[in-house]
């Protein structure tokens, strides 16, 4: 898709730019992300800043963990094209793990205001504001996004604590025997239900739940222990 949106672009630069574009085009759908982001920082010296060519910075950057710079070039791209939902997600995004909540929620919005259904922006809104000691507010984020993807086990559990805090227990039982679904082993679950089971009163839903946990706990301890006492077989 990038590779036809720059065909144009392309076409109008200088050779040498144009050169180490096609290569960072090249290196990063063949999955060589460094050889990429050098190609990139060498189109950039040379050729004018367009939306394009900031938000594959970006994203390079982002590939990287090195959120400073990701950040930056997002912001550039943000500014050259503010009608790009993307952008202005991934610069909420960047600047919420740098601990700019005031910042990302304004790009956040932008980028929901924008494209309301767009999944992970809903998803960092609704972490934002649950970070932020808004669960209300959150909620929705929240449930819009796992909406899109209710495979997302992570996204079930989230909203299944909210709703615990907001005393919607039956609603947060409901949220975790879908994650029981998709997750049947996993501990949390069961952890979660007992205390939700608990808060309603229901002492023996409550009851197996905890015992539940007890037993994958106990099993993730007994396989940790085999596994750090268990002799090195090497290659005879």
């Amino acid at each position: 898709m990038i590779r036809l949106v720059l065909v144009l672009y392309l076409a109008q630069q200088p050779e040498e730019g144009m050169r180490h574009l096609r290569e960072a085009l090249t290196h990063s759908e063949q999955g060589r992300h460094e050889e990429a982001l050098r190609a990139l920082e060498k189109a950039e010296k040379l050729l004018p800043a367009t939306f394009q060519l900031q938000y594959m910075l970006g994203e390079a950057y982002w590939s990287r963990s090195e959120f400073q710079k990701a950040r930056r070039h997002f912001e550039a791209a943000a500014k050259l094209d503010p009608r790009s939902a993307q952008a202005q997600f991934r610069l909420g995004y960047a600047r919420q793990l740098l601990g700019d909540a005031a910042g990302a929620r304004q790009a956040l919005e932008a980028a929901l205001g924008l494209e309301p259904g767009l999944a992970l922006a809903n998803l960092s809104m609704g972490h934002l504001l649950a970070g932020e000691g808004r669960p209300g507010d959150a909620l929705p984020f929240l449930e819009r996004y796992a909406a899109s993807r209710p495979e997302d086990l992570e996204a079930r559990l989230a909203i299944a604590r909210i709703l615990s805090q907001l005393e919607r227990r039956e609603q947060a039982i409901a949220q975790l025997k879908a994650a029981q679904n998709l997750s049947p082993e996993e501990k949390r679950i069961y952890y979660l239900l007992g205390q939700a089971y608990s808060a309603a009163g229901q002492a023996e839903p409550a009851r197996e739940a905890f015992a539940a946990f007890s037993r994958l706990e106990a099993a993730e301890a007994a396989r940790k222990r085999l596994g750090q006492s268990a002799p090195y077989l090497g290659a005879r």
